[in-house]
């Protein structure tokens, strides 16, 4: 089926694209102007948490704001690269485009589609294409800023993956008690380093047992802080009314 093409959105993207090359341009914003790859990445990153909290809300009021602020920082970050000579925004999505393309071949190539497929063979495809095509090692698609939780989680399932997993539903549980009790001996030792390296287990391995649950553990985290918000809330203001 042939993709529907709006004039009105490449419209859009070319006006975007002029307008950061006047802005990067020698009477052009000097903020603008002074910003580099290293120094946009924080605000990048800060754009891309403020657009997960509203994925993952119920309100999608500002959704839309919130994505053109992504955007923004593509073509921000691709104009720099333009002027270095090292890309362009074109090329990104010329690469994009090809990428969607060789990791979709259930759905662009001839091969045989009649049996249907589901999204746990779609996840496994997907896998075995990043490893043979673009030829990264096994943990070289996680990212160094995801969040301690989400990352944990990432490395189990990619190692996962590989059939290094629980063969008994029982031995997660067997390790978390085994990791508790190795915590509480480092808390009575009181051996800072090694009350580190046990909480660093612990936590880890509470990310596994999650994972086992087909769980998001950061996801869990959130959802629980939010609680504990509320609840300390309500605690301060019932002590504010005595």
């Amino acid at each position: 089926m042939k993709a529907s093409h709006n004039p009105n959105q490449t419209k859009g993207i070319e006006t975007l694209l002029r307008l950061l090359e006047i802005l990067r341009s020698e009477n052009g914003c000097p903020w603008d102007k002074a910003q580099n790859y290293k120094s946009l990445a924080p605000l990048f990153l800060e754009e891309a948490y403020e657009l997960e909290d509203i994925l993952r809300s119920t309100s999608y009021e500002h959704l839309e704001e919130e994505l053109g602020d992504i955007l923004l920082h593509v073509v921000f970050i691709a104009q720099i690269a333009k002027e270095k000579k090292h890309f362009d925004f074109e090329s990104v999505t010329q690469k994009l485009a090809q990428k969607i393309i060789r990791r979709h071949p259930h759905v662009f190539s001839k091969q045989d589609t009649k049996n249907k497929i589901h999204s746990e063979d779609v996840e496994r495809n997907w896998e075995s294409i990043k490893k043979t095509k673009e030829n990264k090692t096994l943990f070289e698609g996680i990212p160094k800023a995801l969040p301690a939780l989400k990352k944990a989680q990432k490395i189990q399932t990619s190692v996962s993956r590989l059939g290094l997993d629980w063969q008994d539903h029982k031995e997660p549980k067997a390790t978390l008690k085994e990791t508790f009790n190795a915590l509480t001996v480092a808390l009575e030792d009181e051996k800072p380093e090694t009350i580190k390296e046990k909480l660093g287990d612990m936590f880890f391995n509470l990310v596994d047992s999650a994972r086992q649950l087909n769980l998001d553990a950061e996801e869990i985290l959130q959802q629980n802080n939010e609680k504990m918000k509320h609840h300390f809330k309500s605690v301060i203001k019932k002590e504010n009314k005595h």
